[in-house]
């Protein structure tokens, strides 16, 4: 793939996950969203590989911010979760062994649980000055939901771009 063609990509999933993330998502609670703005940004490093995921995760979040000011301040600790999110699914298609399917499974489960569980869950703990404990039960109930959603989300949209457009040969 050439780099037209990534920066392409990246534009795309970029506005994808801005469009997700900032219409069509919503919050359950002041610390919940609930929304699938982060499946192009894991699609992305799947597809595109971890510096491509890294960028578009980046992006997405800065753009969103930009484009759609929520009425807070920016606050990058959010940034730097994006950016592992697109980067962590890109470093285990990588260098995982086993089937294609399980290694995107796993490259899903392991983002969610690092930037959007643990890492998230950090910043909004700083950014509202509330204790992490007090809010993690109810975020991994939203986390366990959103990301069993995802997981045949990125499949099927997967399995449908590999079958229109060949990736096993990209």
């Amino acid at each position: 793939m050439n780099s037209a063609h990534k920066v392409a990509y990246i534009g795309f999933l970029v506005s994808l996950s801005v469009i997700l993330t900032r219409i069509f998502s919503f919050y359950a609670l002041p610390t919940i969203r609930i929304g699938f703005g982060n499946v192009p940004i894991i699609f992305s490093g799947i597809l595109l590989g971890p510096i491509s995921g890294a960028i578009t995760g980046g992006l997405s979040d800065v753009v969103g911010m930009l484009v759609f000011p929520s009425g807070g301040a920016y606050f990058p600790g959010f940034t730097i979760s994006k950016i592992l999110l697109g980067a962590i699914p890109g470093i285990i298609m990588n260098h995982y062994k086993g089937s294609k399917v399980s290694g995107m499974v796993l490259s899903i489960i392991l983002s969610e649980i690092i930037c959007s569980l643990i890492l998230d869950t950090l910043w909004l703990s700083m950014f509202y000055n509330k204790g992490i404990l007090a809010m993690l039960p109810s975020r991994i109930i939203a986390r366990v939901i959103i990301t069993a959603a995802e997981i045949p989300m990125v499949l099927v949209t997967y399995g449908a771009l590999n079958h229109a457009l060949h990736l096993d040969k990209l």
